[in-house]
């Protein structure tokens, strides 16, 4: 009789800034280095984006906003060790800084890879998806018409300078509605959210979940991650979440 197929679903990790500025973005250079060479030796499958959702029990790799350290830290790091990784790079800001609105205070201004940087990390192996032409505060608020150029423009702007199909997106700040996520679905081949939550195969191509790296960077919880007491952690850092966001509402809007 064949082993049960064990109950453990797929995870996309989500990570910014690695860094040692101790901000939500960031995740130092040695709990990343940590975690990469737990991961090389437990066996768990480290799957590109466009397969997370065939591959049970597996780990998928994404950065968001093209930090230059993506490619002075984790990209060497990754590459050690064999990883796929997908980028998100917010188009129009290349070789700046992260300057979008909403950053928050508490977040350190930070470098944005140049497009020689970009395409290094191209030609050796990163995927590379969209993340806007400006990190909008809320695509969900634009018209149809402008909505739809901003991302065919930030894909067209990304395929032409690095020369390869840009076929994801992440939505900023995860803020997505039924219109924007059709819009989006006319553009790429996948979606990628800020939901907590864990990759199912039933899951929607344009709507996946992702986990914060942010939740996961002491170890232990990290080494759970994929195991039945990692989705109990999780569902209860997603409650968590849910209550603090509440409570930042104003009453009108909580009513």
């Amino acid at each position: 009789m064949p082993a049960p197929e064990p109950a453990f679903r797929s995870a996309i990790l989500t990570y910014h800034s690695i860094d040692n500025h101790g901000s939500v973005l960031s995740v130092s250079p040695e709990t990343f280095r940590r975690q990469l060479e737990w991961l090389a030796a437990s066996g768990i499958p480290v799957a590109p984006l466009s397969q997370i959702r065939e591959q049970r029990g597996a780990v998928a790799l994404t950065f968001d906003d093209g930090y230059r350290n993506f490619a002075e830290t984790a990209w060497p790091l990754l590459r050690r060790y064999g990883f796929p990784a997908t980028v998100f790079v917010v188009a129009g800001k290349v070789g700046g800084r992260n300057d979008w609105p909403a950053l928050g205070r508490h977040v350190p201004a930070l470098d944005l890879m140049e497009w020689d940087e970009l395409q290094r990390v191209v030609r050796e192996g990163a995927a590379v998806g969209s993340h806007d032409l400006t990190h909008a505060p809320n695509l969900a608020l634009l018209e149809e018409a402008p909505l739809r150029e901003r991302l065919s423009s930030s894909r067209a702007i990304l395929e032409d300078r690095l020369g390869v199909p840009v076929r994801s997106f992440a939505y900023p700040y995860g803020k997505v509605n039924a219109r924007l996520r059709r819009a989006v679905a006319d553009c790429y081949e996948t979606g990628c959210t800020t939901e907590l939550d864990f990759v199912t195969p039933g899951a929607d191509s344009w709507l996946l979940p992702r986990i914060d790296a942010y939740y996961v960077r002491n170890l232990f919880w990290f080494q759970r991650l994929v195991r039945p007491s990692g989705s109990v952690y999780i569902r209860f850092r997603r409650r968590l979440r849910r209550l603090r966001r509440e409570a930042l509402m104003p009453k009108d809007r909580a009513l």
